[in-house]
């Protein structure tokens, strides 16, 4: 008999406990601010609805922008995103614990801004475009996305940037862009004039409507910087 119960008590425990893993993963990236329209399919839904400042996404969920419209996405730690008119993008990766930062986003058009805090976790932050994917951590940068061409420029730190088609990549460290291309060409980066910078830096506030994001789940937060890692401006290349 006492076997059975304590057999019945794991049981509960872990479903409890699965519980609050799920609800705390549902709440790890939230909607802070919109501006114009902005709509949410959220999965398994094919219906788009309007997006509403503190809304969560999780896990297959889509988002877009209207003409003149734009986002701002936040997670726990402060880190976020911001998409400009026109853009698309769905969620592909979502796991935010105190054992690692996982976040994988697919872009299909449009424009896209990511500010991502280092962290003492393991962390991995991606982003898919039709040509190109983007690895970051702990940095700031820059995305277009028009038809078959993806642009990037890093604001801080340093991107991974890697042609999908033909596996070429570069580092493309702080104020530098490079461009991706469908025939597997990626240009090497070039530094930008400060006019050039500008236009990749102007334009991106939506004026956040919703209040801080709180974590659903009380303990203790992660210490963050907001430093980008130490590297030179040099450009690096690799072809596999």
């Amino acid at each position: 008999m006492k076997t059975i119960k304590f057999i019945a008590f794991f049981i509960l425990f872990f479903f409890l406990l699965s519980q609050t893993m799920t609800f705390a993963q549902e709440s790890v990236l939230r909607v802070t601010g919109t501006s114009g329209t902005v709509l949410i399919k959220i999965y398994p839904s094919t219906e788009w609805k309007d997006a509403t400042a503190g809304q969560e996404l999780n896990q297959r969920d889509e988002l877009k922008t209207g003409l003149d419209s734009k986002v701002a996405l936040e997670f726990p730690d402060r880190s976020g995103i911001t998409l400009k008119s026109n853009s698309e993008i769905s969620i592909e990766e979502l796991v935010w614990d105190n054992m690692a930062h996982k976040v994988g986003i697919n872009m299909n058009s449009g424009e896209l801004r990511t500010i991502i805090k280092k962290v003492n976790t393991p962390s991995e932050f991606k982003v898919k475009t039709p040509t190109a994917i983007c690895g970051a951590r702990g940095t700031i940068f820059y995305l277009r996305v028009l038809a078959y061409i993806t642009s990037l420029f890093a604001g801080e730190g340093y991107v991974d940037f890697i042609n999908t088609i033909s596996n070429k990549s570069y580092t493309v460290v702080e104020g530098m862009m490079s461009i991706s291309n469908i025939d597997g060409t990626i240009s090497e980066p070039v530094r930008l004039s400060d006019p050039e910078i500008e236009g990749w830096l102007s334009g991106w506030e939506v004026g956040a409507v919703a209040e801080p994001y709180e974590p659903p789940v009380a303990g203790e937060e992660a210490r963050t910087e907001t430093i980008a890692p130490e590297v030179t401006p040099e450009r690096t290349a690799s072809d596999t």
